[in-house]
């Protein structure tokens, strides 16, 4: 008989392998690499003249190109609507308001950008640049630059010194000079050093405390000097002569004070003045060096937007607008809207734009010109075309034509040019496909009739239409062509779709099958001697995965795809083998029915209810992700439909004031939930925070009694924390006053004061040092210190550093759910204890340390809260729906990775507060309810408990082994959550849709994992709560 699949890794590990493994599923099946390297360029005017390399006959191709150079300046982090849009009195720079003179004056339109404005007015072409999800400046600038979007495996290599492993538009011009910050301008000088020259400050200078429009008055003045240096240098001189030239200004400033500050504010405002004066500058300057030669194409934008709390990164509409205004050589001149169809068109839909947003509101003249909407790589085409260059590969950018000032037979060839290196891409991913594989089907819409070429017979077609001087329908089927090429390179690289989906929905199904067996092995059954049950289960396994490993040799498949193959076949195998498992759990719970003949009917129709409840309870999650109401939602049902329906009565009688207090906690934590995340600052209600944490500590130091308990290493350990909690008390009182003063200095742009900085990091660091050190005390006497000790001086050594990360009413929260938590454990207690004497009248025999179905509830209801630790002072778009305003208290230079530390330091104190309590809950024995006190029901089996009976005194326990097997239970519903996420990833519509689609599978997914470092590192924290070690 062949042998069983014994080898069992640790849940740990096994849960961390899957998930971080199938974490790239995703990727696998929707978003796989679009990086390749196609060896065939295609002239920008010509449409079908391919030149080689990037770079390679660049200033030929460029002789006859409408512009001989491009200045491409990039306002980072600037919004569309403050380019374009009147800015309201109370925003307007201190100096503007003061120069207004009566009140028709200070009524007046007033624009940020003026200069901008009137380029896009009266001598080019404007529009609205939309952007996709991350809005961060990397993918925005490579967006812009080269034309395509974020390559996900940049996920995996790095961030801001990833070298670019595609072409730009600077490394295909004939040279370019780049000025700006050190995190953007770097990255497109690693393939073509000779032709790019960089100059960036250093990142020290990036301090979001002081005046960042020095950054953009650097770049202006580098530049300036680049071209005084021309004058006596006769090589830099002849560079500046030559065609196909590129000139990239970084500007940092709107950025940069749009997260000191936000856009709303006259800072951000005065900052966008400060661009629209540096483009200015660098017009006069180009004019006079090259004399007004008129040979200059300008281009201005932005690589993000910015939200109202000052941030981006998420597909929020504010962070994907972004300002688009091109003028100079071969951009046509602006175009009123005529009463012709077109124009009465764009008119209406302008008017809806502004009927149902206010964003479009205040454009003034802007809404009687034309106005030419293009998603952001399409920035790369129309840079390329200016030039004459041929496009970087990779480009997925649409050329807009209507930025073109240049014949139809120009612009017919462009069309053509754009249309064939797209296709391009599309014949290398076939090609690669069709190579490695023994049956593969080609995108049918692109496959020619011939050996010819995929698409060349509609490149034939075109190129016919153009010597027929049909340029109109040269163009549309240049732009079909392009459609079908994106398609095609679609349908290439999610090929395996189909194969998969079907293999990561058998290993998700598994994961939650074996995690139950788990379960049931554990902490359900008791101990008995080796089954001899048969091994059909690892002969399906194995026999599933060879074949499938076939499959993938014989196609070349990556080897990722045998690990997916793998884990499905390796979870069913073990759960086949194990199905004896699930027949003596079934005939346990029969057991409990034991006096009804319908036992089994009445078991099946509480797994069936109990399995509905939690489904649904899922299905909250999952809608509380998309709409935060249903956070509230789920609050208010646990807060008072559960006691009012699943208590008995007498519970609700003799806990009546625990119940109004976890109903009023519950209520609170609601109200969080259901608030916007667009907040201000408020220092008064930091200030009540921290006066509430101090007022609650006092009663603490008041009333030592409340701490003390029957035992006798409890009144051993009180002394010392006690101690430890007026040190914290003095440090929660410095932390505010810090918090006080660092706020009201950065308003008020005086900087951060380095006293102040200081001692909020020794806060930071020092409060978590001294409570494990003085805090944490060794055993006495056989005793270990209580765990409620150790969990009351942690949540008092989280309050100050919550209070120096919080900008308005996050440390209130973080009381309202610490609160909840230990109310909803002293609840959870008390029913266990209920029930635990219940069962001891009926089977006095049996043990009550065993997870039960009761037990699903409690899981489920540990999953929902988790969720509301994180949705109570953030959405789910991604980190930037937390503030950053409250970090620049201890880090006032940018810096990312420093930055996202701290914010996430903030996300998981909630989570490590839950962690404790379920430790607590999980490890302290049963202790009756007050209803049952009195009788003694329990006082022979708590006799024989240790000393964490005092704990249970607290808030009551489930007296469980430990406090994995609720974290693996609750992990099975995030399984499921993660697997109903990944079906409704989107990969059409609008990129705010597929970004939240993607990082609601992420997090999801992680879930598990999460929990599981939670508990483990709360075991290592408090320990076992009792005498044991």
């Amino acid at each position: 008989m062949l042998l069983r699949l014994s080898l069992k890794p640790p849940p740990l590990l096994l849960s961390l392998a899957f998930h971080l493994l199938f974490l790239t599923s995703l990727f696998h099946l929707y978003f796989t690499s679009p990086v390749v390297h196609p060896h065939v360029r295609y002239a920008s005017l010509t449409g079908d003249a391919a030149v080689g390399r990037a770079g390679q006959g660049a200033a030929a191709a460029a002789q006859a190109a409408p512009a001989k150079r491009l200045v491409l300046i990039v306002g980072d982090g600037l919004r569309a609507d403050t380019a374009f849009a009147s800015v309201p009195r109370g925003l307007r720079p201190a100096a503007a308001a003061a120069a207004a003179s009566g009140e028709e004056e200070a009524a007046a339109a007033w624009y940020a950008m003026p200069h901008l404005r009137h380029r896009a007015l009266h001598t080019g072409a404007w529009g609205v640049a939309h952007t996709r999800v991350p809005t961060e400046s990397r993918p925005g600038h490579v967006a812009m630059i080269a034309g395509m979007y974020e390559d996900v495996s940049a996920v995996t290599t790095g961030w801001q010194a990833n070298p670019m492993p595609f072409d730009s538009t600077l490394n295909v011009s004939s040279h370019a000079f780049a000025f700006g910050s050190p995190d953007i301008v770097p990255l497109f000088a690693h393939d073509a050093p000779e032709r790019i020259e960089v100059e960036s400050y250093a990142e020290h200078e990036e301090d979001f405390s002081k005046d960042a429009t020095q950054l953009d008055f650097w770049v202006l003045s580098r530049f300036e000097a680049l071209l005084a240096r021309a004058s006596s240098n006769a090589t830099l001189s002849a560079t500046l002569s030559s065609s196909g030239l590129v000139f990239f200004l970084h500007l940092l400033g709107p950025d940069t004070t749009g997260h000191a500050f936000r856009p709303f504010s006259r800072e951000y405002v005065a900052n966008a003045r400060v661009v629209d004066d540096v483009i200015a500058a660098v017009e006069r300057a180009v004019s006079a060096y090259w004399h007004d030669d008129g040979q200059t194409a300008f281009l201005f934008t932005a690589d993000h937007g910015m939200s109202a709390r000052g941030n981006h990164g998420d597909g929020e509409a504010a962070n994907t607008r972004t300002p688009l205004v091109a003028w100079g050589a071969g951009v046509r001149a602006p175009r009123a809207l005529a009463e012709e169809a077109a124009g009465v068109q764009q008119r209406f839909a302008r008017w809806e734009e502004r009927s149902g947003d206010d964003y479009f509101e205040g454009w003034g003249e802007l809404d009687d010109v034309w106005r030419e909407d293009v998603e952001q790589a399409d920035v790369t085409p129309l840079m390329t075309t200016l030039l004459g260059l041929p496009m970087p590969a990779n480009s997925e950018g649409k050329l807009p034509l209507d930025y073109l000032a240049v014949s139809q037979e120009a612009k017919a060839r462009a069309s053509l040019a754009n249309a064939r290196g797209v296709l391009e891409m599309y014949r290398v991913k076939h090609d690669q496909r069709a190579a490695r594989m023994r049956r593969f089907l080609p995108f049918a819409p692109l496959s020619s009739s011939s050996s010819l070429l995929p698409g060349a017979d509609q490149v034939v077609q075109i190129q016919a239409l153009i010597a027929a001087q049909d340029y109109p329908l040269a163009m549309h089927a240049s732009r079909a062509l392009l459609e079908l090429a994106l398609q095609g390179s679609a349908y290439v690289q999610t090929y395996d779709w189909l194969l998969l989906v079907c293999l990561i929905s058998a290993a998700y199904l598994g994961s939650v099958a074996y995690t139950i067996v788990h379960l049931l092995e554990h902490y359900v059954l008791s101990p008995t001697s080796p089954s001899a049950s048969s091994s059909l289960g690892t002969l399906l396994g194995l026999t599933t995965f060879a074949l499938l490993s076939c499959k993938f040799a014989l196609d070349c498949d990556p080897p990722i795809y045998y690990l997916y193959a793998l884990f499905p076949s390796y979870f069913w195998a073990v759960v086949i083998d194990s199905r004896h498992l699930f027949h003596r759990a079934f005939a346990l719970g029969r057991s409990r029915y034991s006096s009804d003949s319908n036992a089994s009917l009445y078991l099946s129709l509480s797994l069936a209810a109990r399995a509905a409840l939690a489904l649904a309870a899922l299905q909250l999650m999952v809608l509380g992700y998309l709409e935060r109401i249903a956070w509230t939602m789920g609050l208010l049902a646990i807060g008072f439909l559960w006691p009012a329906l699943f208590m008995s009565s007498d519970m609700r009688t003799e806990m009546e004031g625990t119940l109004l207090a976890w109903g009023l906690t519950c209520l609170a934590c609601a109200g969080f939930a259901v608030q916007g995340t667009e907040k201000e600052e408020s220092v008064p209600l930091l200030m009540l925070s921290a006066l509430l944490f101090l007022l609650i500590g006092g009663v603490l130091l008041c009333k030592p009694s409340l701490l003390a308990s029957h035992s006798a290493a409890s009144a051993h350990f009180q002394h010392s924390t006690l101690f430890v909690l007026k040190l914290q008390l003095c440090t929660l009182l410095l932390s505010a006053a810090v918090t006080r003063s660092s706020a009201l200095s950065l308003a008020a742009k005086r900087g951060l004061p380095l006293l102040n900085q200081v001692l909020a990091w020794l806060i930071l660091l020092l409060t978590p040092l001294y409570t494990y050190l003085v805090g944490f005390r060794a055993s006495h006497l056989g005793h270990a210190q209580p765990a409620a000790h150790r969990l009351l001086l942690l949540v008092f050594a989280a309050a100050p550093l919550f209070l120096l990360l919080s900008l308005r009413d996050e440390a209130l929260f973080l009381l309202a759910y610490t609160a909840a938590l230990l109310l909803w454990a002293r609840l959870e207690g008390a029913l266990a204890a209920e029930r635990a004497q219940q069962a001891r009248e009926q089977t006095p025999h049996e043990t009550h340390e065993k997870l039960s179905l009761e037990h699903l509830r409690v899981a489920m209801t540990l999953l929902f809260l988790l969720h509301v630790g994180f949705f109570g002072t953030g959405n789910v778009a991604s980190i930037s729906s937390f503030y950053l305003s409250p970090v620049y208290r201890l880090v006032p230079i940018f810096s990312p990775f420093l930055m996202a530390a701290l914010l996430l330091l903030k996300i998981l104190l909630p989570f490590l507060l839950l962690a404790l309590v379920l430790h607590l809950l999980s490890l302290s024995p049963i202790s009756a309810p007050p209803s049952l006190r009195t009788q003694g029901a329990l006082r022979s089996s708590s006799s024989s408990s240790t000393s964490c009976t005092s704990d249970a005194g607290i808030m009551g326990g489930l007296a469980l082994p430990d406090g994995t097997s609720l974290v693996l239970l609750a992990g099975c519903g995030a399984d499921i959550l993660a697997l109903s996420f990944l079906y409704a990833v989107r990969i059409e519509g609008s990129w705010l849709e597929i970004g939240r689609s993607i990082t609601h599978f992420v997090m999801a997914n992680m879930l598990q994992v999460f929990m599981l470092l939670l508990a483990a590192l709360a075991h290592a924290v408090l320990g076992r709560g009792d005498n044991r070690r």
